[in-house]
């Protein structure tokens, strides 16, 4: 018998906060701050991605947990 793991673990963030300095006038693109979450289920069900808000831009989803200065 094989029992295959669900999405039964919440992914969650390895710190309960995180504080993000921005220095005035960098460049667009510069990483800012960076977050980290783990979920402790198997794969396939342990991926996730990071997004900042739930606005339709796909350009606020990443993979790294890594916040960037937007280029205007």
């Amino acid at each position: 018998m094989t029992v295959t793991d669900v999405d039964d673990e919440l992914p969650h963030f390895e710190r309960s906060w995180y504080r993000c300095d921005v220095d005035e006038n960098q460049p667009g693109g510069t990483a800012v701050c960076a977050v980290s979450a783990v979920d402790d289920d198997l794969d396939p069900f342990n991926i996730f991605h990071y997004r900042l808000d739930a606005s339709s831009d796909d350009r606020s989803k990443n993979d790294s947990g890594e916040l960037r200065e937007k280029s205007w």
